[in-house]
């Protein structure tokens, strides 16, 4: 092979990307979804159950336009096993340690998604600057 000739490895798209698009959506989701209903029930009910779930909607539209083409807006590691049950997603990328051994797209559809909502359940429950984490829990007696 010349210098100047691309082999296969080069020609394969980066696994960051799509690790990252996945990370960054499931991150979006868990956060504002999760923190409308924390608003929600710190208000007295002011964003009500249509807007919580508006919420979670308006995200996962947002999230499927803003990441779709680069990894395929699946943001839950339930939604792959879904399209790998329906054979829309090949089996090789869905259940990758089970079919081929490749962990790459195990690393996109499933580790991705569980660190962007981890990092999320600690931005929401950490992230206040003006004291403890907001709890929903009723105070005890």
């Amino acid at each position: 092979m010349s210098a100047g000739t691309p082999n296969a490895a080069s020609l394969a798209p980066p696994v960051w990307r799509p690790a990252l698009a996945e990370a960054v959506g499931t991150f979006a989701l868990v956060f504002a979804g999760t923190g409308a209903a924390v608003v929600n029930e710190v208000t007295g009910g002011t964003v009500a159950h249509v807007g919580v779930a508006l919420a979670f909607g308006l995200v996962v539209m947002a999230a499927i336009y803003a990441v779709g083409d680069v990894s395929g807006a699946h943001l839950n590691p339930a939604v792959t096993f879904g399209f790998w049950a329906s054979r829309r997603l090949a089996g090789r990328l869905a259940i990758p340690a089970l079919v081929t051994g490749d962990l790459t797209a195990l690393r996109v559809y499933v580790v991705a998604p569980l660190a962007g909502a981890a990092v999320a359940l600690h931005a929401g429950v950490h992230g206040r600057p003006d004291g403890p984490p907001v709890s929903t829990r009723p105070a005890p007696p």
